[in-house]
C-alpha cells in the first residue's frame, strides 16, 4: 500500500463540503480505500446517526469527537449502491475524573453540600442515556495515579462501582437517590465490577497500555517543549512555532497535528482556550508547573484514546464506536471544541485509525507562519519526510523497535522536565 498516496486522498476526501462529495471521491479510489471505513460529520442532522454536543452554561457539557449534529458512513459496502445499507453503531458515554468525582460523592461521601448539588444538577440536565455508560476512559484516566498513590486504586473501584448504579436507580441524583444506592445496590454493584476492575488492575500491571503511555508521554513533551520555548527564548513568536514543529518532527518522529492549534494559541498568547490560560502560569517559581502541564496533557490526550475506541474491527458487533465524554471541566469542553474532527478513517482489519480535524492544522500553520515559510511547511508533508517519520512503524521487527522508540521517549522527558524546572527556578 502507498501510505502517501492514501494519504493525499484521504485528504481529498475530507476537504469535501457535503458526505455525497465526499463518497464519489472514495468511489474514484476504490481500490486504495476498499479496506477502510471513513466516518464523516455533518453540520446538519440528517445524518443517520446523531451526535450528542451538548454544553450547560459553560461549565458541563456531554461532547463527541466530532463537529456538527450527525454522521455518515462511507465504506466499501455503500460504494455503488443504492437505497439503505445497514450499519449498527456502538455508543459510549465517557466520564472524566471531575465528572466522576461528583458521581463518587453521590455515591459515598456523606456530606450532600450546595456545590455537589449544583454540579449533578448540571449532569443530570445533559439528558444522558446512562444506559451507556463506560468506564474505561475514567480508569484510564485514574490509572495515571495507581503506583505512585495507590489508593487511588480503591477509589478507582468505588467509582466504577457506583457510575454502574447510574443505570438502574432512576430519579434525581440527591439524597433519596444516594439513600437507594448504599441501602440496595452499593454491595452488588461493587461485586458485579469487581472481576472487570481486576482484570483492567491486571493490565495495567502487566503492562498492557504501554502503547497508550507512549502516546500521552509524546503529548506531555509537546506541552513541555512549549513551554520551555516560550520561557527561555527571544525569539519572535513565528520563530517558536517552527522550532516547535522541526522537534515534532526530528525529536518525536510524529505531526501530532490535533494539539497543534493549542500550542500555538500558547505562543501567541491567545485566549481561546482555558488550557492555554493555565498553561500561562507555568512561569517562574510557580510552585506546580510540571503538574500542571501534566494535568493539561491529559486534557488533551483524551480525546486521542476516544479517536481510539472509534474502531472495533468488529470486535463487540458494531461496525464503529462513537464515544461522548462528560466534564464539568472548561479545561476540557474548552479543548473538545478547538479539536473536534470533521472526519476519522477506520481500517477494517485492524484498530489503525487516522484523525481529520475539523480545523485544519496544515491552514492554521499556513496562516500563522505566512507565504515566506511555504517552502518549509509544504516539506514537512512530503513523501521522504513522512517516511522518515513512519518508517519504523512498517517493519517486521516492529515491537523491538517501538520498545527502543519508547526508551529514547522516556530518557527525552525527563530531560526537558529537567530542563524546564531549572528555567522556572531561575
Amino acid at each position: 500500500m502507498d501510505d502517501f498516496e492514501l494519504q493525499r486522498v484521504f485528504n481529498q476526501i475530507t476537504a469535501t463540503s457535503s458526505p455525497l462529495e465526499a463518497l464519489n471521491i472514495y468511489e474514484q479510489h476504490f481500490d486504495l480505500l476498499k479496506d477502510w471505513r471513513i466516518i464523516y460529520a455533518s453540520n446538519n442532522d440528517h445524518g443517520p446517526f446523531k451526535l450528542q454536543n451538548k454544553v450547560v452554561n459553560g461549565a458541563a457539557g456531554i461532547c463527541s469527537i466530532f463537529r456538527g449534529q450527525s454522521l455518515w458512513v462511507i465504506d466499501a459496502n455503500m460504494a455503488g449502491k443504492e437505497g439503505v445499507v445497514p450499519y449498527i453503531a456502538g455508543t459510549g458515554i465517557y466520564f472524566d475524573s471531575n465528572a466522576a468525582s461528583f458521581i463518587y460523592s453521590l455515591g459515598y461521601k456523606e456530606k450532600f453540600g450546595p456545590e455537589l448539588r449544583k454540579q449533578l444538577g448540571r449532569i443530570q440536565s445533559l439528558g444522558i442515556d446512562y444506559r451507556n455508560i463506560n468506564p474505561y476512559l475514567y480508569l484510564f484516566e485514574n490509572r495515571k495515579h495507581f503506583d505512585s498513590r495507590p489508593e487511588n486504586i480503591e477509589y478507582g473501584r468505588k467509582t466504577f462501582a457506583v457510575m454502574t448504579a447510574l443505570s438502574q436507580i432512576a430519579g434525581p441524583l440527591d439524597e433519596s437517590w444516594r439513600e437507594m444506592y448504599k441501602k440496595y445496590f452499593l454491595e452488588q454493584c461493587e461485586e458485579s465490577i469487581a472481576p472487570l476492575f481486576e482484570s483492567f488492575l491486571s493490565q495495567h500491571k502487566n503492562g498492557d497500555f504501554n502503547s497508550l503511555d507512549h502516546q500521552f508521554a509524546l503529548t506531555e513533551l509537546l506541552l513541555i517543549e512549549t513551554k520551555i520555548l516560550d520561557i527561555a527564548t527571544n525569539d519572535n513568536n513565528e520563530h517558536k512555532l517552527e522550532k516547535l514543529i522541526q522537534f515534532m518532527d526530528e525529536k518525536l518522529q510524529v505531526m501530532m497535528l490535533r494539539e497543534i492549534a493549542v500550542c500555538a494559541d500558547i505562543l501567541f498568547n491567545g485566549n481561546n482556550s482555558q488550557l492555554t490560560k493555565k498553561l500561562r502560569k507555568v512561569n517562574c517559581r510557580h510552585p506546580d508547573s510540571l503538574g500542571i502541564i501534566h494535568g493539561c496533557a491529559w486534557d488533551l490526550f483524551m480525546f486521542r484514546v476516544m479517536d481510539w475506541f472509534s474502531n472495533t474491527s468488529n470486535k463487540f458487533g458494531a461496525d464503529f464506536y462513537i464515544s461522548n465524554l462528560v466534564s464539568c471541566d472548561k479545561d476540557v469542553l474548552d479543548v473538545a471544541e478547538l479539536t473536534k474532527l470533521k472526519a476519522i478513517a477506520l481500517h477494517n482489519n485492524s484498530h489503525e485509525h487516522v484523525i481529520f480535524p475539523d480545523n485544519s492544522p496544515e491552514k492554521i500553520l499556513f496562516s500563522i507562519l505566512g507565504e515566506n515559510k511555504r517552502e518549509f511547511l509544504i516539506s514537512l508533508f512530503n513523501y521522504d519526510s513522512r517516511q522518515k517519520r513512519i518508517g519504523w512503524t512498517q517493519k517486521k521487527n516492529n515491537k523491538e523497535i517501538y520498545a527502543d522508540k519508547n526508551k529514547i521517549i522516556r530518557a527525552l522527558l525527563k530531560e526537558k522536565r529537567e530542563e524546564l524546572a531549572s528555567l522556572i527556578r531561575q
